[in-house]
């Protein structure tokens, strides 16, 4: 088993690890190879690779230790358990909140068509290149060219009110 596992770290260590291993390691492995008992080589492997272990523990620093200490200074993502039972809504923003992606609450933009979808309902193409279709009906009267701005809402909804007037209407974006 220790044999799978020292060829498993030799083929996953790059070529510049290889060369630079530490001698004495490769001396004592040898050194145990020609012991006659088993039980004696067995005994042998485990010093060396003991004796190997506690040196590569208290040498000097590895070369992936600067990367990890850059990594340090990022905020660090969640973890699945401080994840468990969000929304998928609330669970994605604290993940681009971790990541250092500016989250948008709210929008403003111009009302360049209006499409109507179903009786009552419309689809609502913005100046951005975004189209918003209304979900539940509504008295809000909109005409191109009218200032709108959509809000983020609870449970990954949105809201569409022209720009100044206290009325909104439910929407969901298309594109």
């Amino acid at each position: 088993m220790k044999t799978i596992a020292f060829f498993g770290l030799v083929l996953a260590g790059s070529t510049a690890a290889l060369a630079a291993a530490d001698e004495t390691f490769v001396d004592a492995v040898r050194e145990c190879r020609s012991l006659a008992s088993t039980e004696a080589r067995l005994t042998c492997y485990d010093r060396a690779v003991d004796e190997h272990t506690a040196r590569d523990d208290a040498g000097p620093a590895s070369p992936a230790a600067p990367a990890a200490a850059v990594a340090a200074d990022e905020p660090e993502a969640p973890s699945a358990e401080e994840l468990f039972g969000m929304s998928p809504v609330e669970a994605q923003r604290t993940l681009e909140k971790s990541a250092g992606r500016e989250t948008v609450d709210r929008i403003e933009a111009s009302v360049v068509e209006l499409r109507t979808i179903a009786s009552n309902k419309i689809a609502v193409v913005l100046d951005n290149g975004q189209v918003w279709r209304q979900t539940t009906a509504s008295s809000l009267r909109l005409s191109e060219g009218d200032d709108i701005v959509i809000r983020r809402r609870s449970f990954g909804s949105h809201t569409l009110q022209k720009a100044g007037a206290a009325r909104s209407m439910k929407v969901q974006r298309v594109r």
